[in-house]
Order: C-alpha cells, then structure tokens, then sequence
C-alpha cells in the first residue's frame, strides 16, 4: 500500500467526492447549502476515511472506489455504513454515510 499524508490523502478525498458538493455536478456553480464532511485518520495497518453528510449519505460507486484503489496502490478497501438520525420532525443534525478502512493487500 502507497502511504501518503493526511493532508495529500484528504486532498484525493475532496477531489473524489467532488460530485456531493455540489447542486450542478457537470457545471459545479451551485455550492449545496449543506456540505459533506470527510474524517481521514492514519492508523498503524489501516487508514480510516469517513465521508458523512446530514440528511442523506453521499454516494459510494465502483468508480470512486477504484480512484481510491489506484491512489493507494491497494484492492483491499471494506465499508461500514451509519446513520444516526436527528431532530424527529426535521432531521436537522442528522449523520448519514460510511467509513472506509484502505489495507495492504495480503
């Protein structure tokens, strides 16, 4: 597996994940009101990256996974969903999106 900074790792991630940000995915003019969040962590055998937003989770293709399994040098990439809701007429404060866990290949 290719190691890299936080901050370069971070930096794929909001390339990647471009499309969630937002309205007009081909023109990107209109920024979304309600912006994703991505969480990247190092850890000794495995980076940790987590993309959330409130509402909805953002997308999780084939074709950003692949991004990302080229950018690590690596096919060993699981996925663990969450969702915690929030207010219970609205929603507001919700949390909706996955982690994913980047390994070597074994």
């Amino acid at each position: 597996m290719k190691t890299h900074t936080k901050a370069k790792i971070l930096e794929k991630v909001l390339e990647i994940w471009d499309d969630a940000r937002f309205y007009d995915e081909d023109t990107k003019k209109s920024l979304r009101v309600n912006q994703p969040e991505f969480k990247v962590e190092i850890l000794k055998n495995c980076v940790e990256i987590e993309v959330s937003n409130m509402y909805e989770s953002p997308s999780l293709s084939f074709d950003k996974l692949s991004q990302l399994s080229e950018f690590f040098g690596t096919r060993n990439i699981s996925d663990s969903k969450f969702s915690n809701s929030g207010c219970e007429t609205c929603d507001y404060g919700s949390s909706y999106g996955f982690t994913l866990y980047v390994r070597n290949d074994k």
